[in-house]
């Protein structure tokens, strides 16, 4: 019996001390998201103990590095009138659309993480594409 209770509190005292370590926007994943750089944001993912709020924070990284790159490419290429630019910002304003409607669509946060990896993922997959030039197998994607 005293065996089964220790191992009990060890157990409890496991879980307080990974709790401990989360970041405190691993609790609310809407702490400020946008103020952060990629870097902080991946410091914030790795400290997650929540695979998917985890996720939500390592997607949210590479949206910002997108935005940097997006605007690196626009600096570099000002003469250019492509499509390139006009596709990405169309892809940061669905971002920010599904971002903002996503706590009315999904209340849970579970929910609401899953569906927002999951359009993270795919739209910033075919936006990367677009902005390497690759139009066509991004497509084939959408």
């Amino acid at each position: 019996m005293k065996i089964i209770l220790f191992l009990m509190f060890l157990v409890l005292f496991a879980i307080s001390v990974g709790q401990a370590n989360d970041h405190s926007a691993c609790a609310d994943p809407y702490f400020r998201h946008s103020e952060q750089s990629s870097e902080q944001l991946r410091i914030i993912a790795a400290s997650c103990s929540d695979p998917a709020v985890s996720e939500l924070f390592f997607n949210r990284a590479f949206h910002a590095d997108l935005v940097a790159k997006a605007q690196s490419l626009a600096r570099r290429r000002a003469h250019d009138l492509n499509s390139s630019r006009t596709d990405f910002r169309s892809y940061q304003t669905y971002i920010t659309f599904v971002e903002a409607l996503a706590p009315i669509w999904f209340p849970e946060t579970s929910e609401r993480a899953r569906f927002l990896n999951h359009e993270y993922r795919r739209h910033g997959e075919i936006a990367e594409l677009r902005l390497n030039g690759h139009h066509r197998l991004a497509d084939r994607l959408e």
